[in-house]
């Protein structure tokens, strides 16, 4: 016959096996997705950088289109 005891050991390993197994995927999980949100803070950063960089290259264009037309008016 077993015992008590013996049994109540077996619940309690199971108990916590099951709890380091939820721990260790939830880390798991959280890992990945803060992964995935600095990708994502990159990309955003990026379009950021070209959305405020445009101006100065259309700005820089435009410059040289008028230069280049004075030039031809000159002649």
């Amino acid at each position: 016959m077993k015992s008590p005891f013996r049994k109540l050991i077996r619940i309690s390993v199971v108990l916590f096996v099951l709890v380091l197994l939820f721990n260790f995927f939830g880390y798991y999980f959280n890992h990945i997705r803060s992964i995935e949100n600095k990708e994502l803070i990159e990309a955003v950063n990026r379009s950021g950088h070209q959305q405020n960089a445009q101006p100065a290259y259309c700005q820089r264009v435009h410059f040289a289109v008028d230069e280049s037309e004075r030039k031809k008016q000159k002649f």
